[in-house]
């Protein structure tokens, strides 16, 4: 085969060789631009309604008192429909 130097020519090795190199290039850029493209929140897959409340707080779209008023909403959402919550 390739020993005897008798079916390929060197030029033809020089082309392998780079499209193998291009061929790898291509995938492990492929692989490194779907992990930094990849969304980045919760372990569901998006962001939970006190995470966005967090964030509006922090950007300064809504003051503390607006917080506590929806922070109370989402945890009275979040209870079961039989439980009462304590007014002390």
């Amino acid at each position: 085969m390739f020993w005897y130097d008798d079916g390929v020519a060197d030029w033809q090795l020089v082309v392998m060789t780079i499209g193998m190199i291009a061929f790898w290039a291509l995938m492990i850029g492929a692989v490194y631009t779907l992990v930094r493209r990849a969304p980045h929140a919760d372990s569901d897959g998006r962001d939970g309604p006190r995470r966005i409340l967090d964030r509006r707080l922090a950007r300064g779209e809504i003051n503390p008192e607006e917080y506590r008023r929806l922070r109370e909403l989402l945890e009275q959402a979040e209870r079961p429909s039989g439980e009462v919550r304590d007014q002390s």
